[in-house]
Order: C-alpha cells, then sequence, then structure tokens
C-alpha cells in the first residue's frame, strides 16, 4: 500500500476516534502531533512521525486512565514501564530503526532490503546481500543510519521537551533509547568483544551470520570505515560477501580500527552527560507517584531568555562525532537551536555546525521553520551546506498541513539525504 494511502486512512481514522477521547475545548493549550513523509532516506521526517504517533497513542492512554476509576499507583506503573517503555521501544525505537532508517537508506541507494522485527524480543534487522561491489560509503552510511533515526527521535523529543511548554512524562523514553540502548550498548556488546577475539566472536555469532552476513550497526559500521582508507585492500576479493572470512580474522583489527573504537565510546560518553537523561527517572517517578502526565523542564533564565544545552552522538561520514546543542526559548516564545559538530579519524575530521528557528508566526494561519547547516570535510577538501524551509498551514484550529522543501549539496548531515540537490517532505498535524 502507498505511503498516500496509508497517511490518508490514518488520518480518517483519527478525525473520527480522537474527538471521542479528546472532546474540543477552546480555552486548552494545544499539543502538536505530526505524520510525514517524503524524499528517501526520510530519517528527519520518520523521526517526527515516530515521535507523533507514539505521543498520540500514550497521551490518548494517559487520558483515559486518567478519567477511569483503574487509575491508581499499580496502573500507572503498568502503563508506564509495560506499555510505554518495553512496548514503546518496540514502536519507537526498533521498528522505526530497521523502516526510517536501514531501509530508508539503504532505498536511497537502490538496494531493497528485507525487514525482519523480532517480538516479544525487541530487535530487527534489514537483511540484504551486499558484496563489495556496493560503494563502501554508502555501507557505511546503512547501517549507521538506524542510530542516527532513534538519535533523530530523541532530538525531536528534545525540542519538544525545551519548547517552552510542560513536557510529557514518558518523554525520557525516546531519549534513553537513542542515547543510551541503540548507541553505547550496540559498540560495547559488538565491537568491543570483536576487538578482543574476532574468531571467537564470529563463533558466537554464526547463527545469526547464516541468517545475516552484515553484523550488527556499530561494528559494521566501523568495518566500512575502515575499509574506506583502504586497510582491507590485501586481502577481501573485489566479489567478497561482507562480512567476507579471511584464513584468520584477526587481519580485520588494526590501529584505525582500535583508535575508531575509542572515538565512538568517547563520543557516546560524552552524549551520556546530556542532563535531559535525568528526565526517563524525573519524568516517570512524577507520573507513577503523583499521576503527574506532564513536568516542567528546567532550563537556565537570562533576563527572561531560557537555555539548556544537549549533545548527541552520532555515526558520521569520516568517523564517530558529536552534535553540541544550544535549546533557547526567547521572552516571546520563539524557540531557537544552534549546534556545534566535529569528529572525525585519525586522519581527517569534520566540523562545523548549523540553526534552526521554529515556528515563525507569518500570517495568521501559516508558520515558518527554518534551518541552516553548514559543514567542512577534511578528506574531500570541501565545505558543504543546507537549507530547509517548512511551512505549516492551518486548516482548522484542530487539523493542520506542513511543506518541507530543501537543498543541500553531497555529503552527511543528521538527517538529511546524502546526495546533492533538492529534497522534501509533506504531511498533516492535529492538535489537541
Amino acid at each position: 500500500m502507498s505511503n498516500f494511502y496509508v497517511s490518508s486512512l490514518l488520518a480518517f481514522i483519527l478525525s473520527i476516534c480522537v474527538p471521542m477521547i479528546y472532546p474540543q475545548d477552546s480555552t486548552k493549550v494545544l499539543k502538536e502531533y505530526h505524520l510525514e513523509y517524503g524524499s528517501l532516506p526520510n530519517i528527519e521526517s520518520g523521526a517526527r512521525t515516530t515521535v507523533g504517533i507514539n505521543s498520540l497513542m500514550f497521551d490518548m492512554i494517559n487520558h483515559s486512565l486518567k478519567n477511569s476509576r483503574w487509575n491508581n499507583a499499580l496502573t500507572r506503573t503498568f502503563n508506564a514501564g509495560f506499555v510505554q517503555f518495553y512496548l514503546g521501544l518496540f514502536t519507537f525505537a526498533a521498528a522505526p530503526h530497521e523502516f526510517f532508517g536501514h531501509y530508508s537508506r539503504a532505498r536511497e541507494f537502490g538496494i531493497t532490503p528485507k525487514i525482519s522485527l523480532a517480538f516479544p524480543v525487541i530487535s530487527g534487522d534489514d537483511v540484504f546481500k551486499v558484496t563489495y561491489h556496493v560503494p563502501v560509503i554508502e555501507r557505511q552510511m546503512i547501517v549507521s543510519s538506524g542510530p542516527e533515526l532513534t538519535m533523530g527521535v530523541a532530538r525531536e523529543e528534545l525540542k519538544e521537551i525545551y519548547g517552552g511548554k510542560p513536557a510529557p512524562s514518558y518523554a525520557g523514553n525516546f531519549l534513553l533509547a537513542g542515547k543510551i540502548i541503540d548507541m553505547l550498548m550496540y559498540t560495547q556488546n559488538n565491537v568491543k568483544p570483536f576487538i578482543k577475539d574476532p574468531e571467537k566472536f564470529y563463533m558466537d555469532n554464526a547463527s545469526y551470520f547464516r541468517r545475516n552476513p552484515v553484523p550488527n550497526d556499530p561494528l559494521s559500521y566501523v568495518l566500512a570505515l575502515t575499509e574506506s582508507y583502504g586497510y582491507y585492500d590485501s586481502f577481501v576479493p573485489k566479489n567478497a560477501i561482507w562480512l567476507y572470512r579471511p584464513p584468520n580474522l584477526n587481519v580485520y583489527v588494526n590501529d584505525f580500527f582500535k583508535d575508531q573504537y575509542k572515538r565512538m565510546k568517547r563520543s557516546q560518553i560524552l552524549a551520556l552527560m546530556d542532563p535531559a537523561l535525568l528526565y526517563f527517572f524525573y519524568g516517570n517517578y512524577q507520573y507513577i507517584a503523583h499521576d503527574q502526565a506532564t513536568f516542567t523542564p528546567f532550563m537556565f533564565n537570562v533576563s527572561g531568555y531560557r537555555f539548556m544545552p544537549s549533545i548527541r552522538a552520532y555515526l558520521g561520514e569520516l568517523g564517530a562525532e558529536n552534535y553540541y546543542d544550544l535549546y533557547l526559548v526567547t521572552p516571546s516564545g520563539q524557540q531557537v537551536i544552534v549546534y556545534y559538530r566535529q569528529g572525525g579519524n585519525m586522519f581527517d575530521q569534520i566540523y562545523g555546525g548549523g540553526v534552526e528557528v521554529g515556528k515563525i508566526r507569518i500570517a495568521d494561519d501559516y508558520t515558518l521553520t527554518s534551518q541552516a547547516d553548514f559543514w567542512y570535510n577534511e578528506r574531500s577538501d570541501k565545505s558543504n551546506f543546507n537549507i530547509m524551509e517548512s511551512v505549516d498551514y492551518d486548516i482548522t484550529k484542530r487539523w493542520l498541513i506542513s511543506i518541507s522543501l530543501g537543498y543541500k549539496t553531497k555529503g552527511q548531515v543528521a538527517g538529511k539525504p546524502y546526495f546533492d540537490g533538492l529534497y522534501g517532505y509533506s504531511g498533516f498535524g492535529i492538535r489537541l
């Protein structure tokens, strides 16, 4: 079924079901939920859609439970722990990680994987035959795009947390999935044991490799990055299936590989310093113990300007990267986000920055969001840029449509297509 029909069907269902649960209240401060789709790989729009759909489900459940006779600490614990966290890890982490992450990025490069999702174990695979004829940068970006998606989900939620309004109690769940489960744990569980004993790692995961010859994300990423610098030219045949198994797997591990592992781990530990991760504990505590479905995030305040720093980690084009964000809310309620990015490997670095100014009211029924990014790639010795404009049009007080159009040069910036040219998204939103 095409994305247009899926979106239309979902909009029809929402238009019937949502008003039954949320009666119209003209005095209520409304919250927006977005559903968007567009140019491949759809990582940015996919992250926004993931947050929109999951937030809508969780808020509807919270609202229904709040007004029922079953509202007590035990049922709130079940709701927060089983529904919003455990089942949520499937709907806001595993499934979009595979579809909006790996699958969509692979489709951008003309590859069609077969998605395999596991449940009740929360995991999945994108299975596809990869030979060394597939350009290494494409393989590298396909395997890194799953964590890129979940980190994008975390960033979309941080926009809400630091948007100047109360944040939902479950907000920290999105952050935990992107910043810890999908990055640091995978790196420690895969790259570290591979460095220690590649042969043992391969044998311990033999059943996995029979099903999917592509290792899990962080290991595949550092293997591809190391290969891109020519370290494997002497022993990997040009028609080999990835992962090729030479007589001695230890030849995969070298100084570049070990250095990049250290950079990956360091970038992810830096991301753990993000104070917003504490909201996983605070938000869920407030909900379970005090029946508070929202909380007021802390932000520094200077002369009415509220601001808060944040840190992201990505598996970037040249190596592990960090994005250092600053979220700012002006006295008038305008949100501005600026960031600096830096990362790379033992030979080349990538660095740059960007800004996003959200929800500028340009007419009675129109708001504008502007993005701009600039970065320099030492390996290609090129400066790069991205610009995007998004317009929301209010059809009614409750419903809106959204259109985004951007242009970028070739290269990686979080959430965007890799190739140069125009790209865009469109969709709709609902306010409740």
